[in-house]
């Protein structure tokens, strides 16, 4: 339980949400509608600045659930909606792989057959079914790297997987629906881990102390393995690595939360894109970005 730091948002708050699985993963939503003029385009899920699918759409019995009906709660690893007969969908990652997990509670025995998890968005199309797996094939652009999802329902709800295959998609779904319980608590005991003893940052006011935990881990999302260790410059459009936002939030993001091993490796990925001519007028100068592939 993450206590103090749950979140609850109404639908007339409607907050931005996004979450990342610490390679180059990103899912990002307003809570109760994507109305923003610019932000909403990146909503869903995106991989390396590409966008996969923008909408996961539950319906029960054939009537699809309106988030803007639910009181939405929000925690470091999972965006919650609760509606009012009772029933609960929650959105999680897991570090390192290209997996969404929908678990879904709350659901009369009866109606747990008429579960469907349909994705949406200009990148992505149905691409058939095999057995319980529904396929979808994904391109951002026409020049975009296409992705094959692979959507499967579990005894907990839903897992989606991303692969550049079809069977690479299948294949990691399930693995994640054999490792579901292990990679969620993995996550778990990362997160809470930003909140040690050791580093962690306490004060006599309690509203101060969950900005600054909320502070901590919305910063630590942004510290991702995309192309070598990085922190991205924001969510949801600036998924890249820049030199100057890198650098100035390097001491706050990893050394005050004692992640050293990944400062290091950070200093060396950078290092690798160092001007080392010694004739270049830009000797010795880190890059501006580092875009994925680039």
């Amino acid at each position: 339980s993450w206590g103090e730091m749950t979140i609850e948002v109404t639908a007339a708050q409607n907050r931005a949400v996004s979450f990342t699985n610490k390679r180059a993963g990103v899912f990002y939503t307003q809570t109760h509608r994507n109305d923003h003029p610019e932000h909403a385009w990146y909503r869903g899920y995106n991989i390396a600045g590409q966008r996969v699918f923008s909408e996961m759409l539950l319906s029960i019995g054939g009537e699809a659930r309106d988030p803007a009906a639910a009181l939405a709660y929000v925690t470091p690893e999972a965006l919650e909606y609760r509606w009012p007969d009772g029933v609960k969908a929650t959105f999680r990652l897991f570090d390192g792989v290209d997996v969404i997990a929908l678990d879904v509670a709350g659901v009369p025995a009866s109606a747990r057959d008429s579960l469907v998890l349909t994705l949406a968005g200009e990148p992505v199309r149905a691409d058939g079914q095999t057995g319980a797996i529904q396929h979808y094939r994904s391109q951002d652009g026409d020049k975009g790297t296409v992705h094959h999802v692979a959507v499967l329902r579990t005894q907990h709800g839903f897992l989606v997987a991303i692969g550049n295959t079809r069977d690479a998609a299948v294949k990691l779904v399930r693995e994640a629906d054999a490792k579901h319980d292990t990679w969620a608590k993995a996550r778990h005991r990362r997160l809470t881990g930003l909140f040690s003893a050791n580093h962690s940052i306490e004060t006599s006011d309690p509203v101060l102390d969950k900005a600054l935990h909320w502070l901590t881990h919305t910063t630590d999302q942004l510290v991702t393995a995309q192309r070598g260790q990085g922190i991205y410059a924001g969510l949801p459009w600036f998924n890249q690595y820049w030199g100057r936002d890198t650098f100035i939030s390097f001491t706050g993001a990893l050394l005050v939360t004692g992640q050293f091993d990944t400062a290091k490796e950070i200093l060396r990925s950078f290092a690798k894109f160092q001007d080392r001519d010694p004739e270049s007028p830009f000797f010795g100068r880190m890059p501006n970005i580092v875009l994925p592939g680039a």
